[in-house]
């Protein structure tokens, strides 16, 4: 939800977008540490790192490989994939 409404976190908590964003990257990292195996959780991970400035290009590769890695279906590894 930080994400979808981060301009009204930034404003709520008097911060910048980008504070926020760098939240929401600690916390799916930390909800990913407790479930690492999470298909739909890697590939919002992932996803995030097409918010950020500025890019995190390694970071946003290797989000996007392990996301590709935990895809079970043809149709997840399409999303992984394009």
């Amino acid at each position: 939800m930080l994400t979808l409404f981060r301009n009204d976190a930034a404003a709520y908590f008097n911060t910048s977008t980008e504070a926020v964003l760098d939240r929401a990257i600690t916390l799916y990292q930390k909800a990913m540490h407790l479930d690492p195996k999470n298909y739909f959780l890697a590939r919002r991970y992932a996803e995030l790192h097409y918010l950020l400035r500025p890019a995190r290009n390694r970071e946003g590769l290797a989000a996007w490989e392990h996301t590709l890695a935990l895809a079970g279906t043809e149709s997840e590894q399409q999303e992984a994939i394009v």
